[in-house]
């Protein structure tokens, strides 16, 4: 990676990040699915930072218990300066908690019992502020970063005007736009349930006889998934270019689908670099 300098100001090459585990992700779904094992496969010894004591039953080699925003502060001058070259990434569990404990600590701060009592949403604004301040500089470390979300529903109008729930992170306001704007993507961790094979083409052979089918007896596959692009329906998406829609919810899944897209896009880069080379 080349840099020049005209006058203070270091201007540089960028090449495309090859490494999943160098890219700042961010996994939401139901509790207990899965989002803190997919974490850990993906950052093999990572550090996990645990707002929410749920790797009782994981082995971990690395993980600190945060259970208030002073010990993120702690931990924040910890990573910047001492630990900073130290893991190969860091895992937010969870980022909702851990707003919640900024929250909290601002409140505390500024003498608020409510971040409303401060005029004209200033003490909103000093969370947004505060969060940024502690979260968005990790982003920058030598590692890749995950954050970890529940889920929630909010009412989404359709194009035509109709209502659906959506599926989002249960993190709002400033603290859920910074990690919006910090991430380069977004997946949502679900379940996916479907008919077994066998049992399709049993129905289907009933329906051509006419016969009735007793589809609420056969027992549904279940399928954990990571949905990968937006919907009506589902928030996620991000900078990725040629990822599927889903893929199976494992860090080797990922893996496969990122390199498999990073294939699909080669030759445009290639030929975006020989267009800049001939000018």
């Amino acid at each position: 990676m080349a840099e020049r300098e005209e006058g203070e100001l270091k201007i540089r090459s960028h090449e495309r990040k090859t490494k999943l585990e160098d890219y700042v992700i961010w996994i939401y779904g139901p509790p207990k699915i899965g989002k803190t094992t997919f974490g850990l496969q993906l950052f093999s010894g990572g550090l996990l930072v645990a707002a929410e004591k749920g790797y009782n039953g994981l082995d971990v080699e690395h993980v600190i218990d945060i259970t208030s925003w002073e010990d993120m502060i702690a931990l924040h001058e910890h990573l910047m300066t001492d630990a900073k070259d130290t893991y190969p990434g860091i895992i937010y569990d969870t980022v909702d908690k851990l707003q919640k404990y900024c929250q909290s600590w601002v409140c505390d701060h500024f003498g608020y019992t409510y971040p409303s009592e401060g005029e004209m949403g200033k003490g909103w604004a000093q969370i947004s502020d505060e969060f940024r301040r502690i979260m968005a500089p990790l982003t920058q470390l030598p590692c890749g970063s995950l954050f970890v979300s529940h889920d929630t529903s909010e009412k989404n109008f359709s194009v035509k005007g109709f209502k659906s729930d959506k599926r989002v992170p249960d993190i709002g306001g400033g603290s859920g736009r910074l990690i919006r704007e910090l991430v380069d993507l977004e997946m949502y961790a679900t379940v996916e349930a479907s008919l077994p094979a066998k049992a399709r083409e049993k129905l289907r052979e009933q329906d051509k006889e006419g016969s009735s089918s007793d589809e609420q007896s056969v027992e549904p596959e279940l399928r954990r998934i990571l949905v990968l692009q937006p919907s009506p329906y589902v928030e996620a998406g991000g900078r990725m270019r040629d990822l599927p829609v889903l893929c199976d919810l494992s860090a080797s899944a990922l893996r496969d689908a990122f390199a498999k897209s990073l294939k699909q896009s080669a030759p445009a880069a290639d030929n975006s670099k020989a267009k800049r080379r001939r000018k």
